[in-house]
């Protein structure tokens, strides 16, 4: 015992700053308004064809089955530290980016614009999360600082629809049985 520090103080004083300073280096992607497709006029039916083209997009991106995949993976993960048991954790992040791609060149009307930016940044945080978290057998410490941040992100994703859902009535779009944005009404 030096200064009333004991060993274990240490340790934890390390982590603690180890932990630290893992988390300055984490650089959280952002979007803005520069970096969609906004449309330079708006119609009741441009907006409709916007939410069918939206709609199968977001419904790919997340489920209660894919959280429950991500979590499945890690518990392997943690009961038998087989870095393969964090591919799905992998594939899935491979197949988020591919529908953020699309996300991105969706051409998007002028007052979805501020709806389509939230999806994107949820989307592209949810992204991240599972690229930090496919990697807690090569970096734990990455992976420590963004597990607990998985369910909240999860679920951000997951109510997307829910939002444009508020976007398409306050825009009074209404869409078919038949149409792919009906998932909206």
């Amino acid at each position: 015992k030096e200064r009333g520090i004991t060993d274990e103080t240490t340790k934890q004083e390390a982590v603690n700053y180890l932990m630290q300073k893992e988390a300055e280096k984490i650089v959280i992607t952002k979007y803005t308004f520069e970096d969609i497709k906004i449309a330079k006029s708006e119609t009741k039916e441009s907006i409709k064809v916007y939410g069918n083209t939206i709609a199968p997009l977001l419904n790919e991106i997340i489920s209660s089955k894919i959280i429950t995949d991500d979590i499945a993976s890690l518990a392997t993960f943690v009961k038998t530290k087989d870095e393969k048991s964090l591919q799905p954790l992998t594939k899935n992040e491979v197949r988020v980016t591919a529908i953020l791609q699309k996300l991105l060149t969706v051409e998007v009307p002028p007052s979805a614009a501020s709806y389509h930016i939230l999806a994107i940044n949820r989307i592209v945080h949810y992204r991240d999360t599972l690229s930090n978290l496919s990697k807690v057998g090569s970096d734990p410490v990455r992976s420590t600082l963004t597990i607990d941040s998985y369910q909240d992100t999860a679920f951000l994703v997951l109510r997307l629809p829910n939002k444009f859902s508020d976007y398409f009535n306050a825009q009074n779009v209404a869409f078919y049985e038949n149409e792919k944005g009906y998932m909206f009404t």
